[in-house]
Formats: structure tokens, sequence, C-alpha cells
């Protein structure tokens, strides 16, 4: 038992510590909307049972979210919504009045005041009370139980006057309900923002925490994408996905809402100013990665295939499932020619947030100042070439050319180098017949290696 202040009766606090915790939540909330000469008899905590929807709107936190107080007078039940931690009352006040309940019952961890069970106790009530609730909910009259349907009532946190669930202010004190419209639309703008609005901080920082990660891991599959079908399958399920958590979030905030109490019309105004910002920065995280999709593709995209069996020339696959030869330059193809030359096919991806004319540029500052290379872009059909021609001697003395022709998949983000060594009086004729061989090229799929998937587009 509580000690009792002056001219006021005493109250049973259910529950020993807890309950005594869950009386000091609501000790200045009370008075307010308890009527004169209103007698208190017990304060005990609860969980308000909800329907199926809303269970599947909170998941397994529903019971936090639907924690209440239950105050029992002479006169009424007066039902306080609490916050998670069960330390301080939301807003939410409502009332059923004795005088027109249903049957109570108790099973020792439920209260019911009907046939349904409304609320689920956190501890039992004492005997005594219950007998004095099933008095007081009897007809004064003929003694007998009320049947119908149990009415509640809306009280104003400020001034306890009875108010409609329509009013968007009470009518006494002018106090400004909590607009579940507006905790929608912030839920919509901003991860967050919207439960924050109804005074639920620990689970507004739990939906931005989890709508941020959503939004990191999205942009992390769209950096590394590296073919259009990877990136427009992550785009449907990651929108899909995004719709669901959105209406999630905005059906949450909109049921705390009701139970969220009143606000001061400043920071209404606030909130309401906050939706626009709320609304370019959620875009800007979702629009800016796509601005990047494949810029952190670690993968070789696709390979170059050719008909050219006309011209002499057969290709031999280098099959690897190595994944660590894929972020170097690992070998992809062989290249043999009727004459004997044999040219070897290297790939490795551009570094990450590099394009096409950035690894360019590098391979052409690489070789500007060395006067035994020679380095030219071509146009052989629809592929850009960078060709580089090195001389050098080998063992016996006699000068040889390492010709190496460079292309630059801009769709797929990575480099492959055709290289062969030559000698200076056979490099004009093989210049000739490689530079016939690249119009005939088409890009094939590289995933896995030996697709004859054909991938039409043109290259920068």
């Amino acid at each position: 038992m509580s000690q009792p202040k002056p001219n006021q009766p005493a109250i049973d606090v259910c529950g020993g510590r807890a309950g005594r915790r869950v009386f000091k939540a609501i000790a200045t909330l009370l008075p307010r909307v308890l009527t004169e000469g209103e007698q208190n008899l017990a304060v005990a905590e609860a969980i308000e049972q909800v329907g199926w929807r809303k269970r599947v709107v909170f998941g397994s936190m529903w019971g936090l979210t639907h924690r209440v107080a239950l105050v029992f007078t002479d006169r009424r039940l007066i039902e306080i919504a609490l916050s998670f931690a069960g330390r301080r009352a939301t807003g939410l006040v409502r009332e059923f009045a004795w005088s027109n309940s249903l049957e109570p019952r108790t099973d020792g961890q439920s209260f019911s005041l009907g046939d349904a069970p409304i609320w689920r106790l956190r501890q039992s009530l004492p005997e005594v009370l219950l007998a004095d609730i099933e008095e007081r909910s009897r007809d004064t009259k003929t003694g007998a139980r009320r049947v119908g349907h149990l009415q509640a009532w809306r009280l104003c946190p400020e001034c306890g006057l009875t108010s409609s669930e329509k009013d968007a202010r009470c009518r006494r004190c002018g106090a400004l309900k909590r607009s579940s419209r507006l905790a929608a639309l912030l839920a919509l703008a901003f991860p967050g923002a919207g439960h924050f609005f109804v005074k639920r901080p620990g689970f507004a920082l739990f939906r931005c925490v989890f709508e941020l990660g959503f939004f990191a891991v999205l942009s992390l599959q769209l950096l590394k994408a590296g073919s259009t079908f990877t990136t427009v399958s992550w785009m449907v399920a990651s929108g899909l996905a995004l719709v669901l958590i959105k209406a999630e979030s905005i059906s949450q905030a909109r049921a705390l809402a009701e139970r969220a109490g009143t606000i001061e019309d400043v920071r209404a105004k606030r909130w309401l100013r906050f939706i626009p910002l709320g609304i370019v920065l959620s875009l800007s995280a979702f629009i800016v990665p796509m601005m990047f999709v494949g810029s952190a593709d670690t993968k070789i995209t696709g390979d170059l295939a050719a008909d050219s069996t006309h011209l002499g020339w057969t290709v031999s696959r280098v099959e690897s499932t190595d994944q660590s030869q894929r972020n170097a330059q690992a070998p992809r193809a062989r290249w043999l020619h009727t004459d004997g030359w044999v040219v070897e096919v290297t790939a490795q991806p551009f570094p990450p947030f590099e394009w096409t004319d950035t690894v360019r540029a590098r391979w052409l500052a690489e070789f500007q100042d060395r006067t035994e290379v020679v380095a030219s872009e071509l146009r052989l059909g629809e592929i850009d070439v960078l060709r580089i021609i090195e001389t050098s001697f080998d063992e016996r003395g006699q000068e040889k050319a390492t010709v190496s022709h460079v292309v630059f998949d801009s769709y797929g983000r990575d480099e492959h180098v055709f290289t062969a060594d030559v000698t200076q009086d056979d490099l004009a004729e093989f210049n000739q017949k490689i530079q016939k061989l690249f119009p005939c090229m088409y890009w094939i799929s590289a995933r896995p290696p030996s697709s004859l998937v054909k991938r039409f587009i043109t290259l920068d």
C-alpha cells in the first residue's frame, strides 16, 4: 500500500515495486482526470489486448506498444497508456464507467468486462477489489448483471473532459491532439520521424536504424551490381520491400498517434515544416546510389567473342572459378591464328568509382613519356581500342614488339587486354589481321564464361 496524501484515501498498488513504478508514471496526469470526491481503489499494470491486424503491424513489439495502467475507482475504470518501459504516461486516457460495464472476469492472468478479454494483467488483482467491482457493475435496482456492448470514453489528458475521437482539440481547454495523419506523413517522409512525433523515441531510433540499414544494403548491392538483370532485380525487389516497410511504419505511427495525447501548436507546426526536408533526405538516400550503379563491381561482366574462322582466328576459353583471379588480371581466353600468332586475353574490373575516361587516361599517362612505346586510339567497328606497341629485345638480341590492344567495357566497367609478342618483320601484317578481327566481335556474358548469350551494346 502506498502512503496516502492528506484528505485522499489509500490506493492499493498491485505488483510491488513494478506497481509503484506505474503509479509514479501516472502520478502527474491522474489528478487532472479524477473528479471531485472520486475514490481510488487500486492501480495495476496491464497490456491491452488488440486484434490480429495490429499484432501483424507491430509484430513482437505489440505488447510494449500497448502497455497501460489501470486505475480502479469507485465510479469507473480509467485506462492510461504507458511508454515502452512503463515509466511515463503517453497521453491516451479512456474510462469505463461501472454503471455501463458488463460482468467483470479474471483468471489471474487477464481481466475483462464481458466475454472478450481486454487486458492481460502483469500482476493479480486482490479478491476484495474484484468483489467490489462485481458489486458495482450490477444493476442497482434488479441486481442483475448488465448485457450489451461495453462503452469506452476518451478523456482529455490536460483537463479530464470527455471527448470524441474525431475532435482535433479539447472543447474545454483547447489542447491539440496529436494527429494520426501528421504522424503518417512524417513516417513516410523520413525513417522514425512519425514514431518520434508520437512520443516513442526508442521505437523511432529502431525504425530509423532499420530503414537506413535497408537503404545501406540496397546501396551496396546497387554499387556492386554488374549487369542490367542484377540491377533491375535488386531495384524491383527493393522497391517492393520499401513499400511494405513504409506501409508498416505508417500503420504503426497512425496507431501510436491515438495513444500519444496532446501537443503544443508551435511544435506541431515545426513537425509540419519538417516533412519537405524529410522527403528530400529520403529521396536523396534512395536516388544517389542509383547514380553510381555498378561503380563498385569487382567481377568481370563480359567477354569478347567473334565469328572469325573465315579470318583464320580461333578462340579457346580459359575457364577459372577462382574468385581471387577475377579481382586481378585474370586470363580469359587465348586467340590462335593459322599463321602461328597467339594472343593472350586478360581482363580486370575498373577500380571502384572510376569510369572509362579515367581508366583510359591512366593508360595513356603511363606510356606517354616512354620512347619505346607507341600508344594510339582506334575505332574498330563498334569497339574503341587503345593500341600500345612496346619494342624490346629478346635473349638473342633480336628486336621484337609486344602489341597490346586494350578494350574498355563501359557497360561492365572492365578492361580487356589482348597481348601478343611478334617480330618487327611481322608487326605490320599482324596489326592488319587483328584489326580485321575486332569489327567481328560481340560481347557475351562472362557469368558463366562459357555462356553464348550476346550482349548487343555500343561502347564508348
